[in-house]
């Protein structure tokens, strides 16, 4: 950890400098004759002291190809120099600012209101807000990063490259020199109102990439409780307040976002889960509770359904594969959805490819006859669990009966009898 290095002097401003004119306005006592000219010339002030530059913002850092996590990772990684300026900038604006309207407050009070909105209207139009928002997800993250240490039996994240990467480059009381900025203190003028609009996108993004990071290719643990967890303690009882995000305003938390994220990594690795069952059951425990929550089976039978028809139910893929893999998904599918709705639609196309597949019935038979063990090479434990699992898939009265049987359409059961097998010798 490097150490504790204060970029800038807080308190080497002399706004009284700034208001010098103002101040002597005051004191002849024509602010009570003529309020407009004061209020005038303290917006006047304003812009010519406190003046942001939008587009040399946009120079000095510009890449809308990346979401409000990477922007922040990107800032402090590669552009904290330019960080650190243009914070040293917002405290002189705010120290600027506040003196003046402290100033109006004391001889216009009615107009302080105002002034305050005229002040923010001049100083940060739509085009400089939004050339500040990379820079202010930046300020964001920082405050994360310092939650998480805050509260570390909590923090899920721990193990995080990304984090402890920016740790060992950044001094750790960097985020408590930039809170200043956005106090809310009755005698400040604060920039909170920058942040406000940036909460909810920026947090939805970094638990989305810190979530990719934790449980992308790891089915072996459940995730749902410890992501929660982390959602309630780390951001909502440290991160918010740390930014001052006050309870009247819109919780950017929404109830579901645990499982909706946890959903949103595991999606695409649904196949995956599903062929490596029983040993995934903990990934497929956390389906069920997103299921749960969300109610959201059709998205699951959407997606998980175009997977197994691009990669199980193709020409070059052995029978004896799709039958391991159709044991895997009844079982899989099973524990995510009791109804079966999801087994019957998923593994519907699975039994159409088999009663068409000529050797079928020799494999089923191969694996009603073999014991388990002696298939495949000692040691492989993980084949022995997935063919003592087929055998009891395929025991059942009918293993490969996923629609509902009428006297028209031949029930799966029927696939071996088309082809009795010879009596052993």
């Amino acid at each position: 950890m490097r150490e504790n290095v204060h970029y800038w002097g807080f308190f080497s401003f002399q706004p009284m400098a700034i208001i010098g004119g103002l101040q002597a306005f005051v004191e002849s006592g024509l602010h009570s004759e003529y309020p407009v000219v004061l209020l005038e010339s303290a917006l006047h002030t304003l812009r010519s002291t406190c003046y942001l530059d939008a587009d040399a913002l946009k120079a000095a850092y510009s890449r809308p190809d990346l979401d409000p996590f990477q922007t922040a990772v990107c800032v402090l990684s590669e552009h904290l120099k330019v960080f650190l300026n243009l914070f040293q900038r917002l405290h002189e604006i705010q120290e600027h600012a506040g003196a003046i309207c402290r100033l109006i407050h004391r001889h216009l009070p009615s107009e302080i209101h105002h002034f305050e909105v005229a002040a923010v209207a001049s100083l940060f139009t739509p085009d400089v807000h939004h050339s500040l928002e990379p820079f202010l997800y930046a300020y964001m993250l920082l405050e994360l990063n310092a939650a998480e240490s805050d509260t570390p039996d909590y923090n899920c994240f721990f193990e995080s490259i990304v984090t402890s990467k920016l740790s060992t480059q950044l001094p750790s009381d960097l985020a408590e020199q930039c809170r200043h900025i956005f106090s809310l203190g009755p005698s400040e003028f604060s920039l909170h109102f920058l942040l406000e609009d940036l909460v909810k996108p920026f947090i939805e993004s970094a638990f989305l990439h810190k979530t990719e990071e934790l449980i992308l290719n790891e089915y072996t643990s459940s995730f749902i409780g410890p992501l929660r967890d982390y959602l309630a303690h780390v951001v909502e009882k440290s991160w918010l307040k740390r930014i001052n995000h006050i309870k009247t305003q819109s919780n950017p938390l929404t109830p579901q976002l645990a499982y909706t994220t946890y959903y949103c990594v595991r999606r695409q690795e649904l196949f995956r889960v599903m062929m490596d069952y029983p040993e995934s059951r903990p990934a497929v425990m956390d389906l069920k509770a997103y299921l749960m929550e969300t109610h959201a089976l059709q998205d699951l039978i959407d997606a998980l359904g175009k997977e197994v028809r691009i990669r199980l139910l193709h020409p070059g893929v052995h029978t004896d594969e799709i039958l391991m893999g159709y044991g895997c998904l009844v079982r899989g599918l099973r524990e995510i959805d009791p109804s079966s709705v999801a087994q019957d639609i998923i593994c519907q196309p699975v039994a159409s490819c088999l009663r068409v597949r000529d050797d079928a019935v020799h494999c089923i038979v191969d694996r009603l006859i073999t014991p388990p063990g002696h298939q495949n090479v000692v040691g492989d434990n993980e084949e022995d669990n997935q063919v003592t699992g087929l055998q009891k898939e395929l025991l059942l009265p009918t293993p490969l009966e996923v629609e509902p049987t009428d006297e028209v359409r031949d029930g799966d059961a029927h696939l071996v009898a088309h082809e009795s097998p010879q009596p052993l010798q």
